[in-house]
């Protein structure tokens, strides 16, 4: 993750377009297959708790985890019955002990998804779900996948192919924010060609007037 946008993720993450938007789409997923809160869970890469809106409705308890420690900091805590720094790869948390993992904004920043997919399996109940999100089509890579040390960005059935190998089955697949995408990918060929938009972070570049169309 990009360190400049803690503190971005912090303020606005109950109402910023983007993080409003996943958080209502996540909810209708999961509610078919989860009517009830589960009674553990896991938020693996965590980061400054963007996602931590969503905890109430999942689970009853849940262990938030994320390699770099910083993203604890000035963070509403209460919210989880457990947190620390962890490496995706090797997970401090016994065998078969969740129902509930939450993988959002992690897999694109790993050399190898199945490692760290067999991990997180491997702490999963029988029955138990992931819910994975990650960057969309190659086409739209960016400075921002760049900067925030991506890998790849997925297509929705190569995606599914990595998870079905690691021995999940999918429950559901969607594309997101598709509406979008024209102009995404028009704002970011502007921005690799223009000296102006090279460190430019793209979170400057959301004005607030849009924030509800957008989402």
């Amino acid at each position: 993750m990009i360190p400049e946008h803690y503190g971005m993720i912090r303020d606005l993450h109950a109402r910023f377009w983007w993080y409003v938007g996943r958080r209502d789409l996540f909810l209708r997923m999961l509610r078919p297959h989860l009517p009830s809160p589960a009674p553990w869970a896991a938020d693996v890469g965590c980061g400054p708790g963007g996602n931590a809106l969503l905890y109430p409705e999942l689970a009853r308890r849940w262990i938030c985890l994320d390699i770099e420690g910083s993203v604890f900091h000035g963070w509403e805590r209460e919210r989880a019955s457990g947190w620390g720094v962890s490496y995706v790869r090797r997970l401090p948390l016994r065998g078969e002990c969740l129902d509930l993992v939450l993988l959002l904004d992690v897999l694109e920043h790993m050399e190898e998804e199945a490692p760290v997919l067999r991990e997180i399996r491997r702490t999963l109940r029988g029955g138990g779900m992931i819910l994975v999100a990650a960057p969309a089509l190659n086409a739209l890579w960016s400075r921002h996948d760049e900067q925030a040390g991506h890998h790849r960005r997925y297509r929705l059935s190569g995606l599914e192919r990595v998870l079905e190998e690691a021995g999940f089955e999918i429950l559901d697949g969607r594309y997101y924010n598709f509406t979008l995408t024209p102009p995404i990918w028009m704002v970011r060929r502007l921005l690799r060609i223009l000296p102006a938009g090279r460190d430019r972070l793209e979170t400057d570049l959301s004005p607030g007037i849009f924030n509800a169309p957008f989402r």
